[in-house]
C-alpha cells in the first residue's frame, strides 16, 4: 500500500467534525474531559493524538481509536520523509 501524499494532521478532521456538529472547542473539551487548551492544540496541529486521546475521539466523534492513531502516524511519518540517519545497521545473524 502506498503512503498518502502529504496527509493532513488529524486535528483538521477533528475541527471539521466539531464545526459540522456546531460544537465549540470549549464545549467539546468539557464533554471529553480535557482542557480547552489541549483540544485547541490538537486542532491547530501543535499537539499529537495519543492513545488516550484516540479513545476519547472514538467515543466522542466516531471512527476507531486505531484509525485516529493511524492518521497521526501517517502525518508524523510524512513530516519525517526526508530525514536520513547515519546509523550502522545491525548485522543479520
Amino acid at each position: 500500500m502506498k503512503d498518502m501524499h502529504n496527509p493532513p494532521h488529524p486535528g483538521k478532521l477533528v475541527k471539521s467534525s466539531l464545526e459540522f456538529a456546531d460544537m465549540t472547542i470549549a464545549k467539546a473539551a468539557e464533554d471529553m474531559d480535557i482542557s480547552r487548551k489541549h483540544l485547541s492544540g490538537l486542532i491547530n496541529a501543535s499537539a499529537r493524538i495519543t492513545p488516550d486521546m484516540s479513545k476519547r475521539l472514538e467515543a466522542y466523534i466516531g471512527s476507531t481509536a486505531r484509525t485516529w492513531l493511524a492518521m497521526q502516524d501517517a502525518y508524523d511519518l510524512w513530516q519525517l520523509r526526508d530525514v536520513k540517519y547515519d546509523i550502522k545497521q545491525v548485522a543479520n545473524s
